[in-house]
């Protein structure tokens, strides 16, 4: 195991401040290049950043902000939790935090087009685990690493933080996420494929949403 894995640090951040929030925003941005994002507003890379940030500040207020940190480099890695009870944009409080901005912001077929995104994971996962499960689990709505720290072990150490916290709870997790590439990883952290369901992407493209278990 390198230095650099051996060093990392995961917290939760409770109260973050505006340093860290863009710094998380940075790095999200970063690991995804824009790909989740671009289509669903509109094509418009102006948005990006302020959606992300988005992302981040409803965790802050009800979910879970954690993040991984290297001596050397800050924040490299973000992960965003909503634990049991809680689900991303599940309150008023969570979209007035800049989400209800950006959907004021882009042409109605997206502001359709994510309703209809987050109505069909709802379904799909619904369908895949069962009634309640995901209700009652920690779901991992997203978790990103800086491009040049990925395979350094950052991801799997933010996992690992929140899974000894839920094992001790008795809690399971549950993680949703796009593109067969990512079934092997998630395989390889102990998680269950409990199955998968189709949806359209922003650009138009069909996709396939993959549900994970990973019971206490």
């Amino acid at each position: 195991m390198s230095t650099a894995v051996m060093s990392i640090h995961v917290q939760r951040i409770h109260k973050p401040s505006e340093k860290e929030l863009a710094n998380c925003v940075v790095v999200l941005d970063a690991a995804f290049h824009h790909k989740l994002y671009l289509s669903a507003v509109g094509g418009d890379q102006s948005l990006i950043a302020p959606l992300v940030r988005a992302h981040v500040n409803a965790a802050v207020v009800g979910g879970e902000l954690w993040a991984a940190t290297l001596p050397e480099a800050g924040i490299v890695g973000v992960a965003l939790w909503f634990g049991p009870g809680s689900t991303f944009l599940g309150t008023a409080e969570q979209r007035q935090m800049g989400w209800d901005d950006i959907m004021a912001r882009i042409p109605a077929e997206n502001i359709q087009w994510w309703d209809t995104y987050f109505a069909t994971l709802d379904e799909i996962s619904g369908r895949v685990l069962g009634a309640g499960i995901k209700r009652d689990a920690y779901q991992l709505y997203v978790l990103g690493t800086h491009p040049e720290y990925q395979r350094k072990g950052v991801a799997t150490a933010l996992q690992k933080e929140v899974e000894a916290i839920t094992r001790e709870r008795g809690i399971a997790l549950v993680v949703e996420t796009t593109g067969a590439q990512n079934v092997s990883v998630y395989e390889r952290l102990g998680y269950r494929t409990m199955g998968s369901g189709k949806y359209v992407r922003a650009n138009g493209q069909p996709g396939e949403l993959f549900v994970f278990l990973k019971n206490p």
